[in-house]
């Protein structure tokens, strides 16, 4: 209990004495608070003078100050503002800014650079298609780049123009690019004088491939010339007929007559010519049949008389050396047969026309022949020989003849000896014929004569055109 009463004695002993010595403590810790409350505002005071200064005032001033409040406070709660403000100071949002304006001032360059950089190649692309560029100036091209680019520029720009210029080169003169737009001029003495070295070889078996592919046109256009011209003869006189016919064209054994020229046998045929009548009321048959042996003369025993033989067995030849051309196919019951002409090789201009003719393999359009050459055989069981001469003026305008107004004098001996005496017997004179004109249809191109069995049958017309010498040549033999 003693114990107890002492040591409540002694504790409030030390109370009274703590009391006593309170004010001064307090009033020492005021004092300190004022103190660093003092220290902390210069601190933020010199701070933002240093932020606000020149870039010169380097970071390296700046912590110092804070540094020195942190060391005086580390025991106290104001620090923690000091060293807010440290990390403010520490980043430097000044230089920052201007390293950025900075970065973004080059980068800013560079594209501009850049997009100017493109449309020079453009350029150089767009010189290359239109061959200009031998036009280009490196130097004005480049001419809105920095000056401190400009040099580095144009020496770009001059190692992107030659292998431009020497691919174009090669591209035009080559034979499998012929369509560039640079092309040698080959009637100059040396074309390949401007061009690179190594452009230069091309160019010059360019040069050779021109002149060569010239004289080929030239070649082929005299070619053509010369065959146009063979189509047409140049000059055409009635009184004299060139003899164009050496050999007959056809066996003529097999044959008992032959139609005049300008009879009413068969149909008009006097298209392109000067005696052709559009209206159909004068129309003749300017060309030669040929009746086969065995048909009777009288007209009324014709259908029920049967053949005396083949008669597609009857062979057909070239009667000179010349080219088949305008070849037009027809099939029948007895397979297909053509219509076509030779031309003379010898004579420009002057032709012989088959119809129903059953040509041999490998004759066609174009192919070549040689007077007395087989060309074929009689195209169907149904059809005369038929044989046309003319003389081709222009594409639009030719003189019928008789085949034998055409034939040398061996080949007319032939026709002598079944009879005739001269050419003049197979042939109806233009004036006789106007004198007695014969109407045909319209409605066709054939143009068959009023009165045949294909054109308003009158068989009073019928008899007189297959029986008549008016229309006829009867053989002798």
């Amino acid at each position: 209990m003693k114990n107890t009463k002492f040591l409540t004695l002694i504790i409030f002993t030390i109370f009274l004495i703590s009391c006593s010595s309170s004010p001064d403590v307090m009033d020492t810790a005021i004092d300190k608070q004022k103190q660093l409350d003092k220290t902390y505002e210069e601190a933020v005071t010199k701070s933002q003078n240093n932020t606000s200064s020149k870039v010169k005032n380097t970071e390296s001033s700046k912590p110092k100050s804070v540094e020195i409040i942190k060391a005086k406070n580390t025991e106290s709660p104001k620090p923690k503002p000091a060293e807010t403000i440290k990390a403010k100071n520490t980043e430097s949002p000044k230089p920052k800014q201007a390293e950025t304006v900075k970065a973004k001032n080059t980068t800013t360059d560079q594209s501009n650079q850049d997009k100017l950089m493109i449309e020079i190649i453009s350029k150089i692309k767009q010189a290359s298609m239109e061959g200009n560029l031998q036009q280009l100036d490196p130097s004005k091209l480049c001419s809105a780049m920095p000056e401190n680019t400009q040099y580095m520029c144009e020496q770009k720009v001059k190692m992107d123009i030659q292998p431009e210029i020497s691919k174009t080169s090669s591209n035009s003169y080559s034979q499998g690019n012929k369509n560039q737009h640079i092309k040698p001029d080959p009637n100059s003495k040396n074309p390949c004088a401007s061009l690179p070295k190594e452009a230069k070889a091309e160019c010059e078996k360019g040069i050779a491939d021109v002149r060569k592919e010239n004289e080929a046109s030239k070649a082929k256009a005299a070619a053509e010339y010369q065959a146009e011209a063979a189509k047409y003869a140049k000059n055409f006189d009635p009184a004299n007929i060139s003899k164009i016919a050496r050999f007959n064209f056809t066996e003529l054994n097999n044959f008992s007559r032959m139609s005049k020229l300008r009879s009413g046998v068969g149909h008009d045929y006097s298209s392109w010519t000067s005696e052709h009548d559009p209206s159909g009321m004068s129309c003749r048959s300017m060309k030669h049949y040929f009746v086969p042996k065995g048909v009777p003369r009288e007209n009324s025993l014709y259908s029920t008389t049967p053949h005396s033989f083949e008669w597609m067995s009857t062979k057909f030849f070239a009667p000179m050396d010349g080219t088949i051309s305008t070849v037009l196919y027809d099939d029948t019951p007895d397979g297909r047969e053509a219509q076509f002409s030779i031309l003379s090789s010898e004579y420009p201009g002057y032709y012989v026309s088959f119809l129903h003719i059953r040509l041999l393999p490998g004759l066609v359009l174009g192919s070549s022949v040689a007077a007395g050459q087989q060309i074929g055989t009689l195209g169907n069981e149904q059809a005369w020989g038929e044989i046309v001469a003319e003389v081709q003026l222009s594409r639009d305008s030719k003189v019928l003849l008789s085949f034998l107004q055409v034939a040398t004098d061996e080949v007319l001996q032939l026709y002598k000896d079944r009879g005739i005496d001269s050419v003049e017997d197979v042939i109806i004179t233009k004036e006789e014929r106007d004198a007695n004109p014969l109407e045909c249809e319209r409605k066709t191109a054939a143009g068959w004569f009023k009165g045949s069995y294909k054109y308003q049958e009158n068989i009073q017309f019928s008899t007189w055109v297959f029986e008549s010498e008016d229309n006829w040549f009867f053989f002798k033999n």
